[in-house]
């Protein structure tokens, strides 16, 4: 019994660090093992993409309301509709500053903080409330 032991073990040692010799030989494996696993971004490049987005100018309201409309169209999260005075009117009634406050910093009830437009300026969220509070008077 101890001799079978003792095989067995030496049979396990010697078998073991093949396996893993051949698994860190196979090209597959080693290709994933190096693939990169993010990008490297110059500063240039980043510099690049803000002077394209800067040379098409600013977003028109109208623009931005299209990132807002898939709640502020159908009401989801209790948004409330464009077009739909009686809807705005209890926010309405909190004045226009609370209302692009609540706007850009988001609201317990589910408003995201600027609708997640998170590439819009602070200003382009106030022109768009705007926009939405025309389309719903």
């Amino acid at each position: 019994m101890k001799k079978l032991s003792i095989i067995l073990i030496s049979a396990t040692l010697i078998a073991i660090p093949v396996l893993v010799l051949a698994n860190h030989q196979d090209p597959q494996k080693i290709a994933q093992r190096s693939a990169p696993v993010g990008q490297v971004y110059r500063t240039g490049d980043i510099i690049e993409k803000a002077v394209v987005a800067i040379a098409a100018g600013p977003r028109t309201a109208e623009d931005i309301y299209k990132t807002c409309a898939g709640c502020h169209d159908t009401g989801a999260a209790n948004a409330p509709v464009v077009g739909n005075l009686e809807h705005w009117a209890p926010r309405i009634s909190k004045g226009l500053e609370s209302l692009i406050a609540s706007a850009i910093n988001g609201t317990a009830a589910g408003m995201p903080p600027k609708g997640l437009c998170m590439d819009c300026t602070d200003d382009e969220i106030k022109a768009t409330v705007e926009f939405m509070l025309e389309k719903s008077q």
